[in-house]
């Protein structure tokens, strides 16, 4: 396994779940290796299969899921007309 890579990404060779069964992940399969492959996002990491079976299933990149993102809006009792 390497470092972290552009966006978060880790590189995965397979073996036991690399992080909490809790935690939400986004995965890279080798079936979607490549240019502008679209990564499966914000999956439990307990429901994943984390070792290689030489298949287009294997994870070969993860990365934890960003936490969402809020906008605070003020608050305001009066109306606007």
């Amino acid at each position: 396994m390497s470092g972290i890579g552009p966006e978060g990404w880790i590189a995965w060779g397979g073996g036991c779940c690399p992080v909490p069964g809790d935690a939400r992940v986004d995965v890279q399969l080798s079936a979607r290796e490549g240019v502008g492959a679209s990564p499966l996002e914000n999956l439990w990491a307990r429901d994943l299969n984390w070792r290689f079976n030489d298949d287009s299933g294997d994870i070969v990149a993860y990365r934890l899921t960003p936490p969402p993102t809020y906008v605070k809006r003020p608050f305001s009792l009066s109306q606007e007309t």
